[in-house]
């Protein structure tokens, strides 16, 4: 049958093959979508470079959208 064929041709594989997690960011579109959304986002505000991850700077954010 055709899947016996394909499965044949790829049965040489084995889970050592792929060294790359399954949800690596390097596979994943959406997290390259994300990089350029951080950049642009950091070029526009550069002070967020030094700001604090706390509660001001989550209402400076919500404050500037």
């Amino acid at each position: 049958m055709l899947t016996e064929h394909y499965a044949q041709r790829y049965r040489h594989y084995t889970t050592e093959d792929f060294t790359r997690p399954l949800y690596s960011p390097d596979l994943n579109p959406i997290e390259h979508l994300w990089s350029l959304l951080k950049d642009k986002v950091l070029k526009l505000f550069p002070e967020l470079y030094t700001m604090p991850n706390n509660e001001e700077t989550r209402w400076y954010l919500i404050g500037c959208a």
